[in-house]
């Protein structure tokens, strides 16, 4: 790093706030597009601007973010933000993969290489949790200045500012020197000025020198060197990192770690408490904003070309982003008691408020019993979900003549605000005359508090598009007083703002009522589903409209083959088919049905077409998707958030929990019966099947014989784990039921307490769920001067019990999700994955430590633990006031209040996303499937640039187009490209997404797969051992794919000719198989095989015996003896113990040689060097006439067909060349 670097920066910044260029009166623009001289032939000048308090406040907030005041900003408001420990693996720099090579010793890697791949083997297994955290130290540079602040002396005296000042500025160098500085027109100066006494002039010291620049950068590296020194250390610092671990996000939040460390370290800054008034502008207005009229405004922006809809859709991300950061901002100051209402008169739960141009109101309470028959205040709370995900909908339409609200959602430590950009005029009280009719802003829709339907026809032709898109047909709507006929339903109000644009809102109805499962569960009594407003989700609907249009386009299709078929040729006809014959009635099945026999009529055959969709997604796409998962064709669920994506983009709603897992085990244990049934069919012609094979070994003796075998039969063995998925499946879908049902307890606990209780009522809730085992009967401990100051009840928590608690949840998820909970399922659920889970969903930043959860490990867990509690001194006659105690004692229960690190909030929102990004992706795409792959890879690189222009360069959606692009290199043969790109995939996952996240652990799979191609080993082991152990933490031990992964990589390293670190491998994947699996399984058999093979290979004669007889006898019993894998497995045991056999005989010849050896003489060592030895002596023991063979290095046993190496132990060379078919 050169010592002009950070000087450059600095000029750069320079120029675009305080100086501008010129060239005989022509500025930079001017000259690049006018005259258009190459910057070669042009001597530029720098001439110095007068700054105004405008562009000091940015020079100062731009010079705070260079000297890295901006990292301790994001230390002191938020804990481990966007930490990423992608960086902490160490990765080598990506190199050119090597040519291929069938040389086996330029394929073992070298001792360094080596050593490190068996230290990273050893590392895997369950991590602890203290080391789990996400560490963002590496990110962090250490400012070139202690602080830098605006000072007391601020605001510049009147007098003063005719003299040029504009600011005055307080900072301390890293040598502690304090300095007073002027802000003038001229540029920046040190001044005479002290704590005490007020000297703006210059200060001239008696020398005659002082420290005077047009920038703050110069005047610092001028006074202070260790300012430049720190500076330049910084900036090394961060060259050497990858920028997408530490760039900072433009249109995104960045993820928070549920696993944080005891503290964050934050350095002292007074400006970070200015940051408000050095943003605001000179007055404050940049604070004001009218949200709507922002976001409306940019979506009104001309698509003409290009250019245009990336800056349009740019600034609608940008706009929704900023909207949300400042509503989430607001949001938790309201539930912090910050901000005032507007009507403070109301009950706590019906305050609204207005703030900057959003207003705020409590979700999940039916303020004004719309849902009163539909569940209330549960109803509301679930309808706010629905609202936000139609608003969501709307902006992917992007309508041109109607506008929907920008909008979010937060909810935090068990309450929930809905935060939106009102309607121009819709807050304002109308002037009415006296004796007129209320004048009715609603002009589409439900109007009059839901007594009338009025239809606007300015809304109702603008609105068909919208309804055609979400496919919903025009129908009838009534209420007490009038009908009409509408496009959407009629909870959906359609009014005009004093803009004169036109408004949706209430979009939680945009789809129809999921009947059947209303039907089935929503009773009204004490045990029936919370509310009625059960909806299904678009996915389902427009899956069901696809199908069905399908089916017409198929049978349409065929009328017209009949018709060519049976009269003259034809022109190919276009097939047109009318798709609003499927569309739904969204007001089907009402509480109160209309009195008109017409409308009843028609309402009734829109219900049948209705009650068709809701049987298709209880008797379709769940059936489907469980057949997936217990197919190939599915990945079982890694966590919760896995599962519910995965059931979200298929349109099963998650009230289908509890039916998802009865059919899970069910369908795990009629798969173990159909197993074991086949396995007896299998038993009862084993016999016969044994006769079979030793007749066909026999003939099988002669040489010419099994030169011409024909090409065996492929194998009946079904390796994909079926049970396993079923059984993960189970576990995943009722931890999440229970982990959801944990967080509405929570809910309703800490709803109503101050936020200071909260971690002590969290803490006690976990001690009774997760923490029995260590204490059956944890204590209520909290803080009694913060109880007593806000006089809260807290009986209903303090009296809960690990019994109570089993109750509540039992209760819930029933409840919600239509399952009773197995008995003594508190001893079967994963604490560590649960606790996990319930953090994530409730917004808890754990501290990262390895909590006990059994008697056993709190032994050595409590010590060095100790808590404070505060509780009331015993009273006395002279005490007048209650006094208080601090007591320390030891630690009796798994969590304390001190464990909680902070609360965060689970922000939902409606950021507009691309559709532009969308579309170049998919034109990529389609060039790349069809052989175009230079024009394919162009345009993914092309939407990669647009990907950054509009979310920026960190983002989810650009996480997502690295990792596509990763693929996409991948298969087009460019290896070491798709490594590159998927780093950056992995940093920009973890920063979005969460560092332990299952998008995450994906890109991570994605990543060691690259690194492995590439030929980087020891960089892939790095990904594949935090890949395995952050596996063990996110599920636990034994996910079905994680031994996959352990299998494949023993696999690896025996081609790497690591056989000792694959052989533990081997052991890990196969102890894991055994209990997940059965030992019994084909997937245990398979491992057993591999292994066998392995064992060959270290000459461990006996191991692989053993393990070839356990493969031999699982296939046998599931396949029989004529599958052509049991006819491998048994020639291979056969042999290898013929084998055994001759070696022992050898052994037992040599001592006595050695007994009758003569005078000088000494016997020769016997050792197996290979595999052709092995080959002549199987062939000798068997009694066959050995074959001379060249010696000559063997290729590596992972490289051959099972076919192949039994023609070694035969004594026969295999078939030379590439297309040599692989087993198992």
């Amino acid at each position: 790093m050169s010592d002009e670097e950070p000087q450059v920066s600095v000029y750069a910044l320079t120029v675009k706030f305080s100086s501008h260029l010129a060239l005989d009166d022509l500025t930079i623009p001017d000259l690049f597009t006018e005259l258009g001289i190459s910057d070669s032939e042009v001597v530029v000048q720098l001439t110095e601007k007068p700054y105004t308090l405008k562009t000091v406040q940015e020079h100062l907030l731009r010079f705070r973010d260079l000297i890295g005041l901006n990292f301790s900003d994001t230390a002191a408001s938020m804990v481990n933000s966007g930490a990423s420990r992608f960086a902490a693996l160490n990765l080598n720099d990506v190199q050119e993969k090597a040519e291929e090579t069938t040389d086996e010793a330029k394929k073992t890697l070298s001792a360094e290489e080596q050593e490190a791949i068996t230290a990273l083997v050893d590392s895997i297994g369950v991590p602890s949790l203290s080391q789990h955290v996400a560490d963002d130290s590496q990110v962090s540079m250490v400012p070139a200045l202690k602080s830098l602040a605006v000072s007391a002396w601020s605001p510049v005296p009147a007098a003063q500012k005719l003299r040029g000042d504009l600011l005055y500025l307080t900072a301390q160098s890293l040598e502690h020197e304090t300095y007073h500085i002027t802000a003038h027109i001229t540029g920046f100066f040190v001044n005479k000025s002290s704590a005490a006494t007020f000297n703006p002039a210059l200060k001239v010291n008696e020398r005659g020198t002082f420290a005077k620049a047009h920038c703050l950068y110069d005047l610092f590296a001028g006074i202070s060197p260790a300012f430049t020194t720190q500076l330049q250390i910084s900036i090394a610092q961060l060259a050497a990192l990858a920028p997408e671990s530490y760039l900072q996000p433009q249109t995104t939040a960045l993820s928070l770690p549920w696993l944080v460390a005891a503290a964050a370290t934050v350095t002292p800054d007074a400006s970070r408490s200015q940051l408000t008034y050095l943003t605001g502008g000179v007055d404050g207005a940049e604070h004001v904003h009218d949200w709507n009229e922002d976001y409306q405004s940019v979506r009104e922006l001309l698509q003409a070309d290009l250019p245009s809809r990336i800056m349009r859709e740019r600034l609608l991300a940008k706009t929704s982003f900023e909207f949300t950061k400042t509503a989430s901002a607001t949001a938790l100051s309201i539930l912090q008691g910050d901000i005032a209402p507007m009507n403070p008169e109301d009950p706590a739960e019906y305050h609204i408020f207005l703030r900057n141009g959003i207003f705020y109101s409590f979700g999940g309470i039916d303020a004004a019993g719309q849902f009163a028959g539909a569940g209330g205040d549960d109803a509301a709370r679930y309808a706010v979900s629905k609202d936000l995900q139609g608003v969501k909908c709307l902006n992917r339409l992007d309508p041109k003549q109607i506008s929907g609200l920008v909008t979010a959602v937060v909810d935090y430590c068990g309450r929930r605000i809905v935060c939106q950009a009102p309607v121009p005029g819709i807050l304002n009280q109308p002037q009415e005359e006296e004796g007129a009719a209320t004048q009715e802003k609603i002009l589409y829709g439900s109007a009059a508090e839901g007594t009338a339907i009025v239809a606007d026809a300015g809304f109702h032709e603008i609105l068909k598009p919208i309804a055609e898109a979400f496919h919903l047909k025009e129908h009838t709507a009534f209420a007490k007083t009038s009908s009409t006929d509408l496009v959407l339903s009629k909870d959906t109000k359609g009014l005009k703002g004093t803009d004169d644009r036109k408004y949706l809102i209430d979009l939680y109805r945009t789809t129809p009522l999921d009947i059947e499962f209303i039907d089935a569960h929503f009773t009204g009594d004490a045990t029936s589903y919370p509310h009625r407003e059960t909806v299904m989700r678009h996915e389902a609907i427009e899956e069901w409209w696809r199908r069905q249009v399908g089916v017409l386009i198929k049978e349409q299709a065929q009328k017209l083959d009949a018709e060519k078929v049976e009269g003259e040729d034809k022109e190919k006809e276009q097939i047109i088919v009318d798709g609003s014959q499927f569309a739904l009635n969204p007001d089907a099945f009402p509480l109160v049905m209309p009195t008109d026999e017409a409308v009843q009529k028609q309402l009734g055959e829109d219900e049948k077409d209705v009650r068709e969709v809701s049987k298709f997604i209880s008797e379709v796409l769940v059936n489907e998707f469980l057949g997936d998962v217990g197919s190939a064709n599915g990945m079982a669920p890694v966590d919760g958030s896995h599962l519910t994506a995965t059931l979200h983009k298929i349109g099963i709603n998650l009230r289908y929990l509890g039916k998802i897992a009865a059919e899970a085990s069910a369908r795990k244990d009629a798969e173990v019966v159909r197993v074991a049934e086949a396995k007896k069919v299998v038993a009862e012609t084993k016999e016969e099947v044994k006769e079979e094979i030793k007749e066909e070994a026999k003939e099988e003796t002669k040489e010419e014989a099994k030169e011409e075998r024909e090409e065996k039969v492929p194998s009946k063995a079904d390796f994909n784990p079926t049970i396993a998925s079923y059984t993960t499946l189970y576990t995943v879908s009722v931890q999440e039921m229970i982990a959801r049902a944990s967080k509405h307890v929570l809910r309703a606990f800490s709803k109503d307490l101050p936020l200071p209780l909260l971690p002590a009522v969290v803490s006690h809730f976990h001690n009774c769920l997760l923490g029995a085992a260590v204490n059956p009967q944890p204590e209520f401990i909290v803080d009694e001067t913060l109880k007593a100051l806000f006089a809260a009840d807290v009986s209903s928590v303090s009296q809960l019990t690990p019994a109570g608690v089993v109750t509540l949840l039992e209760a819930e998820v029933f409840k919600r999700f239509r399952y009773q909970l197995p008995a003594q399922w508190t001893e079967t659920i994963k604490p560590v994955q649960l606790l996990r889970e319930i953090a994530v969903k409730f917004g808890i930043q754990w501290k990262a430590q390895d909590y006990a959860f059994t008697a056993e490990t709190f032994a050595s867990f409590k010590v060095g633990q100790q808590q404070t509690v505060v509780e009331k001194a015993k009273k006395t006659k002279k005490a007048k006031k209650t006094a208080f105690v601090i007591r320390v004692i030891e630690r009796t229960t798994t969590f304390v209040p001190e464990d909680i690190v902070n609360f965060s909030p689970v922000v939902k929102d409606s950021i507009y996303k691309s559709t532009l990004t969308e579309e170049i992706l998919q034109a990529a795409t389609n060039h790349v499937n069809q052989d175009q792959k230079e024009v394919g890879l162009t345009l993914f690189s092309e939407a990669i640039s647009v990907y950054e222009q509009i979310y920026g360069p960190v983002h989810q959606e650009t996480a997502r187009a690295y990792t596509l692009l990763a693929q996409q290199y991948q298969d087009c043969g460019l290896v070491s490209e798709a490594c590159k790109v998927s780093r950056k995939a992995v940093y920009l996952t973890e920063r979005s997404f969460g560092s332990d996240s299952f998008e995450t652990l994906l890109s991570l799979i994605n990543s060691a797969f690259f690194e492995q191609a590439n030929g980087n080993h020891v960089d892939s082991f790095k990904i594949y051992t935090r890949l395995l152990n952050d596996w063990n933490v996110i599920y636990g031990e034994g996910h079905p794919s994680a031994i996959t992964t352990v299998s494949n990589l023993a696999s690896i390293l025996q081609k790497l000719n690591m056989t000792e670190v694959a052989a533990s491998l081997f052991k890990l994947a196969l102890t894991h198989s055994e209990t997940v699996h059965g030992a019994d399984s084909q997937l245990t058999g398979l491992i057993h095989f591999q292994y066998a093979q392995h064992c060959i290979m270290t000459s461990q004669l006996d191991d692989s015996v053993a393990h070839m007889e356990a493969a031999r006898e699982i296939f046998t019993a599931h396949l029989g003896g004529e599958d052509s894998l049991t006819k491998d497995a048994t020639k291979w045991a056969a042999n290898l113990v013929n084998y055994k056999a001759f070696v022992d005989q050898q052994e037992e010849q040599k001592k006595k040689n050695l007994e009758t050896v003569t005078n000088g003489s000494t016997a020769q060592k016997h050792k197996v060097k290979s595999l052709t030895e092995i080959a002549q002596a199987a062939a000798i023991a068997t009694g066959k006439k050995a074959k001379k063979v060249k010696k000559e290095a063997v290729p590596d046993l992972a490289d051959q067909s099972v076919e192949d190496i039994l023609k070694f132990i035969e004594g026969k060379q295999p078939k030379k060349g590439k297309n040599a078919k692989k087993t198992a």
